[in-house]
C-alpha cells in the first residue's frame, strides 16, 4: 500500500487529491488540515469511497497542519512518522494548502503579501523542509501546487533573467521574497518589475525555490529524470478551478483541477512525466516563463 500526505485537504482541489487517490485503492492517504472538523468530515467522506475490483480499500488518516505555524508542522511531521512508522516512509508528498485575496479587496496590499507569503512561500517550503526525510529517498515524489500566474513572463525582463540562472540559491530567492514583501508595504513593488499579485508572486517565487531545490537533489546523486532512482519532484497548475480560492466563476471543476496531480502521484514511472523540476498542467509539461507546451 503507498501512502500520500497532502496539505489543504479538506476541501478545494485538495479534497478532490485526496478523494482521487482514495478511489485508486491501495493508498494511505494521510489528510493534511488546518481546520479539524472539516478534515474529519472528510476523511469521512473519503472512508465510503469504494475501492476498485482487485483492490484493497484505501486507509484514510487525518493530521492537525497549520502550515503558518512552525511548530504545528513540526507536531505534524512528528505524528506522520509515527503514523506510519518507524522504518516507513511517504511515497508521495503533495504541497498543496495556500491562500489568495480576491481581486477586489480592502485588505491593504502590503498586508495581503504578507499573509499571502507567509502560507504560499515561506509556509509551503518549511513543510517541505520537515517533510523532506520523510519522503522515500529513492521512487518518492515531491508535488507543488502553484499556478500559471507565477509564469515568469509576468515580471520584468530583468526579474526573469535572474530567476532563470541555473547558479540562483534558495537564499537569493528568499531575500527576493523578503524584499516583495517590504516592496508591497511601500507599494513599490510594481516599480521593481514585479506583478500586481501578491499570490501570482508568491507563485512566481516557489516556482523559482521547486527548481533550485529539484537542482540540489539532482547534485546529491540523483539523476534529471530519476529513471535510476532518487526523489522526483514537480510543480503543477491546476487551473482556475471553482474553489473558495478560485471563486464559482472559474471553468474548471475542483476535481478537474485535481487530476494532473494524481497523474503525477500514480504514473507508473517519472521518467515517463518529464524532468525531476519541471512544471506540468493537462498532464503535459509547460514552460515556466509563458505556460507554452514543452516537447520532450
Amino acid at each position: 500500500m503507498r501512502t500520500a500526505f497532502i496539505t489543504g485537504a479538506n476541501k478545494g482541489i485538495g479534497y478532490h487529491i485526496a478523494a482521487g487517490l482514495v478511489a485508486c485503492g491501495n493508498w494511505h492517504v494521510i489528510l493534511g488540515c488546518r481546520n479539524e472538523a472539516l478534515g474529519t468530515a472528510a476523511a469521512d467522506a473519503m472512508r465510503k469511497l469504494p475501492a476498485p475490483a482487485g483492490t484493497t480499500a484505501s486507509r484514510v488518516s487525518l493530521i492537525a497542519l497549520d502550515q503558518v505555524v512552525p511548530s504545528s508542522i513540526q507536531a505534524a511531521s512528528t505524528a506522520v512518522q509515527t503514523l506510519i512508522g518507524a522504518g516507513s516512509a511517504l511515497d508521495t508528498l503533495v504541497l498543496n494548502a495556500a491562500i489568495a485575496y480576491p481581486g477586489q479587496c480592502s485588505v491593504p496590499f502590503g498586508e495581503q503579501a504578507r499573509n499571502t507569503f507567509a502560507c504560499n512561500y515561506t509556509g509551503t517550503l518549511q513543510v517541505w523542509q520537515h517533510f523532506l526525510p520523510l519522503v522515500k529517498p529513492h521512487g518518492g515524489r515531491v508535488i507543488f501546487v502553484s499556478s500559471r500566474m507565477g509564469l515568469l513572463n509576468t515580471a520584468s525582463a530583468e526579474l526573469q533573467c535572474l530567476l532563470q540562472d541555473g547558479t540562483l540559491s534558495l537564499e537569493r530567492v528568499d531575500q527576493l521574497a523578503a524584499e516583495f514583501v517590504s516592496l508591497a508595504a511601500l507599494g513599490d513593488h510594481k516599480t521593481r518589475g514585479w506583478p500586481d499579485s501578491a499570490y501570482g508572486t508568491s507563485k512566481i517565487l516557489l516556482n523559482a525555490a521547486i527548481r533550485v531545490l529539484a537542482r540540489r537533489l539532482r547534485s546529491d546523486g540523483g539523476s534529471a529524470t530519476h529513471a535510476g532512482g532518487g526523489l522526483f519532484v514537480a510543480s503543477m497548475c491546476p487551473g482556475w478551478c471553482r474553489t473558495d480560492l478560485g471563486t464559482n466563476e472559474a471553468p474548471r471543476s475542483a476535481e478537474e483541477g485535481a487530476d494532473t496531480v494524481i497523474w503525477l502521484a500514480t504514473a507508473a514511472s517519472e521518467a515517463s512525466l518529464g524532468p525531476s523540476g519541471a512544471f506540468f498542467a493537462e498532464r503535459h509539461q509547460i514552460s515556466y516563463v509563458d505556460g507554452s507546451p514543452v516537447t520532450r
